[in-house]
């Protein structure tokens, strides 16, 4: 939801909505550059630390893979990815000043990290299950990776969706 269409909710008139946003408008505009940095670099570490996040939950999702049966593993990992996905989204969100070339290129960036790590999880995870001479993973890394891939953008592409249609509603 915007702060026009929040704002809006709360019964601001139309001058006094076009007012406020005018002046938080110019103070972005008149932000001083180190300011501009600083905002750069925080989301940046935020996108490094839910990479880092990511990479630790396809470790953790290797005992996983040894021990359950396919439809429990993609239950698990359409959850992982859903939580994972949202906390991406709300870190996107959050830094909403960002322009949308950066809000784009960080979510292929995320998007991709997170498709490679559970798809070199997934190998590794056959790997070990070779050397133990198991024989419970019927997994194949490719669709373990578009389920997680899929349930992972699911959050962000559904708020941009419910965003396009609350600004069509507003016209």
């Amino acid at each position: 939801m915007t702060l026009e269409s929040r704002l809006r909710e709360k019964g601001w008139s139309d001058e006094e909505i076009e007012r406020t946003l005018s002046i938080l408008k110019r103070a972005e505009v008149n932000k001083p550059k180190q300011m501009m940095f600083l905002d750069k670099v925080v989301f940046w570490f935020g996108l490094f630390l839910a990479m880092l996040g990511n990479f630790f939950v396809a470790v953790a999702l290797i005992p996983i893979f040894l021990a359950v049966g396919s439809p429990q593993l993609y239950a698990v990992l359409a959850v992982v990815g859903l939580a994972f996905g949202s906390l991406f989204e709300i870190l996107l969100r959050d830094i909403h000043r960002l322009s949308e070339h950066d809000q784009i290129m960080s979510g292929v960036f995320m998007a991709a990290i997170a498709i490679i790590s559970i798809y070199i999880m997934v190998r590794i995870a056959m790997h070990i299950e070779g050397a133990l001479g198991l024989d419970t993973m019927l997994l194949h890394p490719v669709p373990v990776s578009a389920v997680y891939l899929v349930s992972f953008m699911a959050p962000y592409v559904i708020f941009k969706l419910l965003e396009r249609r609350v600004k069509r509603h507003h016209q």
